[in-house]
């Protein structure tokens, strides 16, 4: 019956049941029989006709004006229902690396929970590899391509290396001329299972690696950007954690005609991690596209990487 209400209030409004066939693809003839299915089960006329007008019965003229009322209701309704599923609610589960964490994501997190009021997250920062088939973590931001094909990543940004040293550093001990005399100055390092640290150093032909040594270590970047920020000694950091302390002055690149990177760090890019099929996928997609616009983007093209790191 519903649709014979939509099609009578059609007709009502054409003033026709030629024009209301245009407008709602249907046969003249079809829209004829569904008035009059519809005047059967109500068991009285709605319309008197004639070979050119069409005339509102008084119980017709009730019809329609209630009829309207139903469908603007229903109308009305399924517009909040389709809100309702579209609007991200429930709760996210975030496990970032550390750095980009304290530089990233908490400085835009409550923009992004003022956008969606419903929504509960929770953000662990932690440089350790996660579980994502745990239902604890929904997300993990980690350097690295998984080769699972049951993940998605979305790529961030480039971890490209910049070795860094404070103007204060340099103007009580010396500058490092060359790469190689790094190891007669004191340089911070992130914590690693080896003992020894190395730093690479490539330039066309040449290739140098140095043994760094110093009095600070630390298993994230951030306390030891802190720490060269005060002049404490040389730093290899990711380019996007000294972006703006390098437009400041606060820190210096040098070596910036080589390509610099510690041994043994083999990834190169930033991802956001999630399952393909996950049960909150609509909250995960509305974090990282979210993030994606806060964050400058760097676009990224390498291949799959070998290892997974999650």
């Amino acid at each position: 019956m519903f649709r014979q209400m939509q099609i009578f209030i059609q007709v009502v409004e054409s003033g026709s049941y030629t024009k209301a066939s245009d407008i709602l693809g249907v046969a003249s003839s079809s829209i004829s029989r569904q008035i009059s299915r519809l005047e059967s089960e109500l068991n009285t006329q709605l319309l008197k006709r004639n070979s050119r007008t069409l005339q509102l019965t008084e119980a017709g003229e009730e019809y329609y004006k209630e009829s309207c009322l139903i469908l603007q209701n229903v109308l009305q309704l399924n517009e909040s229902i389709k809100r309702s599923s579209d609007e991200i609610e429930g709760r996210l589960n975030i496990s970032v690396l550390d750095s980009y964490g304290r530089m990233y994501v908490l400085p835009n997190i409550s923009e992004f929970l003022s956008l969606h009021p419903k929504l509960k997250v929770e953000i662990e920062l932690n440089n350790q590899v996660v579980d994502l088939y745990s239902d604890r973590y929904d997300i993990g931001i980690r350097l690295g391509r998984p080769v699972d094909s049951r993940l998605v990543a979305r790529p961030l940004m480039l971890n490209t290396m910049a070795l860094v040293v404070a103007p204060s550093y340099i103007k009580k001990n010396g500058e490092a001329k060359h790469p190689s005399d790094l190891k007669h100055h004191n340089c911070l390092s992130v914590s690693r299972s080896r003992q020894v640290i190395t730093w690479k150093f490539d330039k066309n032909d040449e290739h140098i690696k140095v043994n760094i040594s110093g009095n600070l270590s630390a298993t994230g970047g951030y306390p030891l950007l802190e720490a060269a920020k005060q002049g404490v000694g040389y730093l290899m950091i990711p380019q996007w954690m000294v972006k703006s302390d390098l437009r400041k002055g606060t820190l210096c690149e040098v070596f910036t005609e080589w390509d610099a990177n510690i041994l043994g760090l083999t990834e190169s890019t930033l991802y956001a991690t999630h399952l393909k099929e996950h049960p909150r996928k609509k909250n995960i997609r509305a974090f990282i596209d979210f993030l994606m616009e806060k964050v400058e983007y760097q676009p990224v093209i390498q291949p799959a990487a070998k290892n997974q790191t999650i």
